[in-house]
């Protein structure tokens, strides 16, 4: 899932173009499973600093839910449906073929158990409401993990 943060050039010249945003970011909101993707390049690129990009990760996702709360309302109501399942999956993980989900599991507890905490929480209540939702509706975030990435011939 990409947040909408609006820090794009583009974003902050067309207003129109930052609330299609918030309103496609919103659209998605309404699935009962969401996936947050960490890029397999990007932790390749960061070898030894893994920590650094995960809490940038984790920590830029729950900021950016938390900044756009308002965004996110229907009509200054709590949203109505949030995902109930949140995924942690490490995108192009062909990238990594010796990181299997169970060793990127233990990267991220390893890294950024902090982090994830912290986006739980947020996770926990959909946006707006002050408490968080009755027990069917609770959004749960881990222990599933995943792997995407291309398909090997």
């Amino acid at each position: 899932m990409h947040l909408p943060t609006g820090h794009s050039r583009a974003a902050h010249s067309d207003p129109q173009l930052a609330q299609r945003r918030v309103a496609t970011f919103k659209s998605l909101l309404g699935s009962d499973v969401a996936f947050l993707l960490v890029d397999g390049q990007r932790l390749l690129d960061n070898v030894g600093g893994e920590e650094r990009y995960l809490k940038s990760v984790l920590g830029s996702f729950r900021t950016g839910l938390q900044r756009l709360e308002d965004e996110l309302l229907e009509d200054g109501k709590p949203l109505v449906r949030f995902p109930r399942i949140w995924v942690l999956a490490l995108s192009k993980a062909d990238l990594l073929p010796d990181v299997d989900v169970f060793g990127f599991r233990n990267l991220i507890i390893k890294k950024a158990a902090a982090d994830l905490g912290e986006l739980r929480k947020v996770l926990s209540a959909p946006p707006s409401t002050s408490s968080p939702p009755p027990e069917p509706q609770r959004s749960h975030f881990g222990p599933p993990y995943g792997r995407a990435g291309a398909p090997r011939h």
